[in-house]
């Protein structure tokens, strides 16, 4: 059985950019993917920013993780809202958050279409899928049916 081998690239662009153009052009040309890991309250910052144009010349696949929901003014449609208007994204969320700030519960899987919610005493290790809270139902489906999954925001 042939086994076969992956390396991985972590570009990390920190918040006061100090990595020239030049550096994030010549490690984009190598790349498969992009991971962008967001804050929710803090939103589409200047560091994805600089080196958006670049992904999207280079058709470098991207996918985003949004955290921090639990935080003080987390809103998760401004960050999907500010990856279509900064980065020109096509974003499609595949998840709903279940309430923001101190409210934030967990999340809705929209593929599923079930509630998921992680056990605070396990540190998220263990989860427990539910159905949906009647309050977000219609909003869900709106999301999933949704062509670019905007909801209509952010366009």
């Amino acid at each position: 059985m042939a086994s076969s081998t992956s390396t991985a690239l972590i570009l990390s662009i920190p918040p006061v950019t100090s990595i020239s153009p030049s550096e994030v052009e010549r490690s984009l040309r190598v790349l498969d993917g992009a991971i962008f890991v967001l804050c929710a309250w803090a939103a589409c910052s200047r560091s994805p920013r600089p080196c958006g144009a670049r992904r999207t010349n280079h058709k470098v696949p991207r996918i985003a993780f949004v955290n921090k929901m639990d935080r003080a003014g987390a809103n998760f449609l401004t960050v999907v809202s500010q990856l279509k208007e900064r980065l020109g994204a096509n974003a499609v969320a595949l998840h709903f958050p279940s309430g923001a700030e101190e409210n934030f519960k967990g999340l809705v899987d929209l593929i599923k279409m079930k509630a998921i919610y992680w056990d605070d005493s396990t540190q998220g290790m263990k989860f427990e899928e539910k159905e949906i809270p009647a309050e977000m139902v219609e909003l869900c489906k709106k999301y999933r049916e949704t062509d670019d999954r905007s909801g209509g925001r952010g366009q």
